[in-house]
């Protein structure tokens, strides 16, 4: 018998569990139901992914979480995509004889029925998963196309969430991710898994679909949190499983997983106990896990088998100078600043500059910094990013500059949407007065 939660006990759990499994699963869920309907129904895959969640929220709510909610949702999810396209094929009656089709044969692919697939473990799902992100990186789509288009159907990221990362605009997201879908539906060739989905152009774009997930647990934009662990996660079982397969052997990966697991790392030491922002320079080192500080010095020796360094090499580099400093006194700002003189040659984007200005403000003094950030022309300046706003703050306010410092403060408290940070922009205002 399914072991069943008291619904009096289960609401709290239940609703953390959808918010998990909405990032772990959701991904899981679109790329099965995908490969087993076929690319011209990937709208219909993700909405009965969606569909199964939001299911999920409501009954698990009301009567427990079952034993196995994974199976769970697989089976709400087929059962509606079942429903969703006899529905479609009645209304257009584009294939008339669909409906007349016993349940099976829509699944059907080889031998595969739904009931050989729709019980499986989520486990046994990761090549899917794996071929789906890849395929959303075909090289004959704009780069740009490709990660907006597999942020929002493997990791279930709305069109403002994607618009953020990318810093466009919404209309902008939303016209990628459709023609990217256009692309794939009218070009099958390009749906082909084989050897050559394991290209450079492929695994780059998924590298970065994988990095910006990662960024946004790590530096979220959601209104009620500020640090997201379950995307960080995440972002680092994609990329462990990209690393782990037979014909996939690219430095990269192992550079980006030393990035990602020097973050993580520090991950519980960004927030106080309040869930207010901590500050490199304020946070309790000795939370850090150096179990995962570990780890990332095992990945980033694996990612040295490479002459070419990527910018997840430099960018991992920089990160384990953070980490190896006893206090925030014994940074080695000189090696950082080298170390983003080196980005810059590869990525010389306005956030990039911040980055490296931030340094140089440690090193030489905020006067340097501002200077940095000056030369930077003013049409590139991300103008809705709040970071970047916040940091000129920061930059001002330790330049003795409290008025621009306090105007810049402003402008980005009206760009945030984290509670968590709108909390500690309101202090520093505060403290401009």
């Amino acid at each position: 018998m399914t072991n069943i939660a008291k619904p009096t006990e289960a609401i709290p759990d239940s609703n953390k569990l959808v918010e998990h499994f909405f990032r772990h699963e959701y991904g899981r869920l679109v790329s099965v139901l995908t490969k087993r309907l076929g690319m011209r129904y990937i709208d219909v895959a993700e909405d009965c992914a969606q569909i199964a969640l939001s299911q999920a929220l409501h009954h698990w709510g009301r009567n427990g979480i079952p034993e196995n909610p994974g199976g769970w949702l697989f089976r709400v999810a087929s059962r509606s995509a079942i429903d969703a396209i006899r529905k479609q094929a009645m209304e257009v009656r584009a294939q008339p004889e669909l409906s007349s089709l016993p349940q099976s044969s829509l699944f059907a692919e080889g031998q595969v029925q739904p009931s050989d697939w729709i019980l499986e473990e989520p486990g046994a799902l990761d090549d899917d998963q794996l071929q789906l992100l890849l395929v959303c990186c075909a090289p004959e789509l704009p780069v740009s196309s490709c990660i907006a288009l597999a942020l929002k159907v493997m990791c279930g990221f709305s069109v403002s969430e994607i618009a953020h990362a990318l810093l466009t605009s919404e209309s902008t997201i939303q016209k990628r991710i459709t023609r990217a879908k256009e692309k794939l539906r009218g070009d099958p060739s390009m749906l082909k898994i084989d050897a050559a989905i394991f290209d450079q152009e492929r695994i780059d774009a998924a590298l970065m679909v994988l990095y910006l997930l990662f960024n946004e647990g790590y530096l979220s934009t959601h209104t009620r949190m500020s640090t997201r662990r379950e995307l960080c996660e995440e972002a680092i079982r994609l990329a462990t499983i990209l690393s782990q397969h037979p014909r996939n052997d690219v430095s990269s990966v192992y550079a980006l997983l030393a990035l990602m697991s020097f973050h993580i790392a520090r991950l519980d030491a960004r927030t106080d106990e309040a869930g207010d922002v901590l500050l490199l320079e304020s946070q309790d080192r000795s939370k850090w896990s150096w179990s995962d500080i570990r780890l990332g010095m095992d990945w980033m020796q694996r990612s040295t088998s490479s002459v070419q360094a990527s910018r997840y090499h430099i960018e991992a580099a920089i990160s384990w100078e953070h980490c190896r400093a006893a206090r925030f006194e014994d940074t080695d700002w000189d090696r950082i600043c080298e170390l983003y003189d080196v980005l810059l040659v590869r990525i010389a984007t306005p956030i990039q500059w911040l980055n490296r200005a931030i340094a140089e403000s440690y090193r030489s003094g905020p006067s340097a910094a501002l200077q940095i950030i000056a030369a930077i022309p003013e049409s590139e300046h991300p103008v809705d990013y709040p970071i970047w706003h916040a940091v000129l703050g920061y930059l001002h306010h330790r330049n003795g500059d409290l008025v621009v410092a306090k105007q810049q403060w402003t402008i980005a408290l009206g760009c945030t949407h984290s509670r968590a940070e709108q909390e500690l922009l309101r202090r520093r205002i505060a403290s401009c007065s």
